[in-house]
This record gives structure tokens, sequence and C-alpha cells, in this order.
């Protein structure tokens, strides 16, 4: 009887975690049962960073900020939110929109941050021409991260809704509110 033994460890693919199909070596204290499989953990939490866990909702307001003529909407954000397994949380960023160009992707950051540190995010849009309104879905890739989350990398998809005032009731500078959630 041939005794076979299977080590699985979890990868990230996208926003899910699979299987793996590269081999694990089996861990001393499981090589002398029969038939065992063993969960070897994954990179660690310091190294990777699961897109799932901070999964959540983030609102507050923006003010379009001035920009020069040939420079798309600058827009910067405060609020807050709430965060799986980071509870409540503060935001603060920017949005740049698509300038003058055939071609460009709108782009900005996010800070997160509670009592346990923060994760800052580089956000970038999808490709439009140029002077097109900001899109409402950023892909965003951690930069830099303080206290718990001074190692986290990863990246994902991050959804935006921006809520102008009705036409009527716009003052200089432009302000609203933004919704936003991963």
């Amino acid at each position: 009887m041939t005794d076979f033994r299977y080590g699985i460890r979890l990868e990230p693919l996208d926003a899910r975690d699979v299987p793996s199909a590269t081999p694990v070596a089996p861990t001393p204290a499981t090589a002398t049962a029969a038939h065992t499989i063993t969960m070897t953990p994954g990179p660690s939490a310091p190294e990777r960073f699961n897109p799932r866990a901070f999964a959540g909702w983030m609102a507050g307001e923006f003010a379009v900020r001035p920009t020069a003529t040939d420079r798309g909407e600058r827009i910067d954000f405060v609020g807050d939110g709430r965060l799986a397994h980071a509870g409540k949380v503060t935001i603060t960023g920017h949005l740049d929109g698509v300038g003058l160009v055939a071609q460009g992707r709108a782009h900005g950051t996010l800070t997160v941050t509670n009592a346990h540190g923060s994760i800052t995010f580089e956000l970038t849009g999808p490709p439009q021409t140029g002077f097109s309104p900001l899109p409402n879905r950023f892909g965003y890739k951690i930069v830099s991260g303080t206290g718990a989350y001074a190692h986290a990398v990863g990246e994902g998809v991050l959804h935006v809704s921006l809520h102008f005032p009705p036409p009527a009731a716009v003052k200089v500078p432009v302000h609203g509110t933004i919704n936003m959630w991963i």
C-alpha cells in the first residue's frame, strides 16, 4: 500500500483564495500519520494582504480643487467608515481626473486610519479619453502601512460614488459627498 501525504496551501487568486498546485512537504508532526492532509498557512499576514480582510464601506465629503486648465479635476475627500477586521476607520485622500491627453487614467490615493495604524492605497482608474469624468471603479495597490499594517501588501478594486449637489445649489468651490466600498 502506498502512503500519500499532501500539504495544501492557500494562494491568493485575484480576490479569492484557492488551493495551490505547488507541492508542500509535510511537517514532521504529520509525516507519521497515514493519509494525512495538512493545512499549512500561506504567506503570513505581514507578507500578503487579503483584500477581503478589509471589505467594507466608507463615506465622507469632498471638495473639487481648482487646477490648471489642461489638468483634469481634482477632488480631496475626508470621511469615515467601517471595514472588516479593522472596525471604525477614518479616511483621507484625493482623486485626479484625466486632463488634456488623448488617453489617460484617473488616479489618486486613499489613506485609511484607525487606532492600530494606517494603510495608504494607490488608486488607478481604467483607460479614459481626455477630460472624462472620474470613473466609479479604481484598482488599488497598498503602497505603505504603519502600526499593525506596517508590512501589508495587496491589491484589489475600490468602488466610488460621487454625489454632486443639484446645479442650482452649486457654489464655488464645489462640495459633495463620496461613498466608497472595497
